[in-house]
């Protein structure tokens, strides 16, 4: 009984993470874009003329990752060194105008809190790479 209990719970975790999964790649970039000006509406307390700034920066922001995206859609060969990091500067460069952007149209409290936020995510992510990073060398190692 215990054993038929635990499949279907193991089995209930499954779908709804594949559920969940989903759900991140169904959205357009439309729906990303007001899903996340929600988010910083709910988290810095945006009002009506912020929320329409940060709207526009959020598809201007997006349109420019699409274009990113088409003109290395094609790409036979992996970017040479030189190639990634002028990549990489350009990121930069984009992320500093956009917070230099957001910078304008919140108040000092609002891009105190929305410059930590931006660095819990980015430590989220960091946290995430170096674990996956750890787990295959933690299975490479057993593998040899």
């Amino acid at each position: 009984m215990k054993k038929l209990v635990l499949a279907a719970l193991l089995s209930i975790g499954m779908i709804g993470f594949a559920q969940n999964q989903q759900d991140k790649q169904k959205l357009t970039v439309e729906q990303r874009n007001e899903k996340n000006l929600q988010k910083l509406t709910s988290e810095l307390n945006l009002d009506s003329k912020q929320q329409k700034q940060v709207g526009d920066l959020l598809a201007s922001r997006s349109a420019e990752m699409q274009q990113w995206k088409m003109t290395n859609k094609d790409r036979q060969t992996k970017p040479s060194t030189e190639e990634r990091d002028a990549m990489k500067q350009q990121m930069k460069e984009r992320k500093l105008s956009n917070n230099n952007k957001m910078k304008a149209i919140l108040t000092s409290e609002q891009y105190t809190k929305y410059s930590a936020n931006q660095e819990k995510r980015m430590q989220k992510m960091n946290d995430r790479k170096n674990k996956n990073h750890t787990d295959k060398e933690h299975h490479e190692d057993h593998n040899e």
